[in-house]
């Protein structure tokens, strides 16, 4: 399989409230949220990867070198194309694409703002998933299409509920040249209101005879509103985590039971490893332990099963202070604190809430 997957960065980010371009927001794993958009994809079945962007976008915020790093992380073969200005439609970026790197054979088109998992195809196909699997979303943001019992569209439209199944950012199209060609004829026949969609393109060449078939995907995330991003970031967390007392009964290294010999307190320890569980939270232990004693910590942890991702030692026996910054891309509040009586194992009682969204 190699077609050429286009990725369009060109839009206004009108929907979101910064200066700054979506697509080069930060996802909570420190991708870029333009790369993490195509990782549910087969990244090694396309020959190469077109981003376009807008000068000023990247002038304006330093991006240019930075993307280049960003995209050096996805290990693909990739072309930039930086237009001078912004245009009409995502079909028109697209088109400028094309005709400037002369781009031959099939192409997918990917939006940046989101993200599934989805095989590669060199057909006329639109990546659908359905309203039963993602529940609510913004209806006025998406294109829905009709397919028949085989599959083939019938026909797709803007921001209308016509069938369950509606599309998810990815629009192949198995050539280049004729996407050039239907778009060059809407311009300049249809007398168009509004923005020219890559969904208008796809229902001309239905209509020219071409025939799209829909190509189901999983784990669509939506991403293309302020408030879609923030609740979806939102699910990711850092935890700093006390050891004695949270985790294990409490313990010291002269009074009472020793460092390393209590037992857990394993209701605490089975809602910890679920969320470790979940890739979505960072587990760092924090104990006032010495790390004189990391060996029989760490052979505690191992005994009672506890899953974290890093471990803190020589920590003052004292209050503890997380300080932490906020702004629109991180918002209010973005530390907490959980103050749970020693050996409580109820810390479900106490967090769940931060994970409920």
């Amino acid at each position: 399989m190699h077609s050429t997957l286009i990725v369009p960065c060109a839009g206004r980010s009108s929907r979101f409230p910064n200066n700054r371009p979506k697509w080069s927001l930060t996802h909570p794993n420190g991708n870029l949220m333009l790369t993490e958009s195509l990782l549910g994809l087969e990244l090694n079945n396309y020959k190469e990867i077109i981003f376009i962007f807008i000068s000023s976008d990247l002038r304006k915020n330093n991006l240019k070198n930075g993307i280049k790093e960003a995209i050096k992380k996805l290990n693909v073969k990739y072309r930039l194309v930086i237009l001078n200005k912004r245009t009409k439609s995502q079909s028109e970026t697209v088109a400028k694409a094309i005709k400037k790197l002369k781009i031959k054979g099939s192409i997918l088109i990917k939006d940046s703002d989101g993200f599934f998992k989805g095989k590669a195809s060199k057909d006329d196909v639109v990546y659908v998933s359905t309203l039963n699997e993602v529940g609510r979303i913004h209806a006025s943001n998406k294109s829905f299409v009709d397919p028949d019992t085989n599959g083939f569209l019938k026909t797709i439209v803007e921001k209308e509920v016509i069938s369950n199944y509606f599309c998810c950012g990815g629009y192949g199209f198995s050539d280049a040249s004729d996407f050039l060609k239907t778009f060059n004829k809407l311009t300049k026949n249809i007398s168009l209101k509004g923005e020219l969609y890559i969904s208008h393109i796809i229902y001309q060449q239905i209509l020219d005879g071409k025939r799209f078939k829909i190509k189901k995907t999983s784990n669509y995330k939506d991403w293309g509103t302020a408030e879609e991003w923030q609740k979806y970031t939102s699910l990711y967390k850092t935890i700093f985590i006390d050891l004695d007392g949270v985790l294990v009964e409490n313990s010291g290294e002269f009074v009472g039971k020793l460092w390393g010999t209590t037992k857990s307190l394993q209701n605490n320890v089975e809602f910890l490893n679920k969320l470790y569980d979940s890739n979505k939270v960072k587990i760092i232990i924090t104990t006032s332990r010495k790390k004189s004693f990391k060996k029989q910590t760490i052979n505690q942890l191992k005994k009672y099963n506890i899953k974290y991702h890093e471990i803190i030692f020589d920590l003052m026996h004292a209050q503890r202070i997380l300080i932490n910054d906020f702004a629109t891309s991180n918002p209010f509040p973005s530390a907490k604190e959980v103050n749970l009586p020693r050996n409580s194992d109820n810390l479900k009682d106490y967090l769940s809430e931060n994970f409920e969204k």
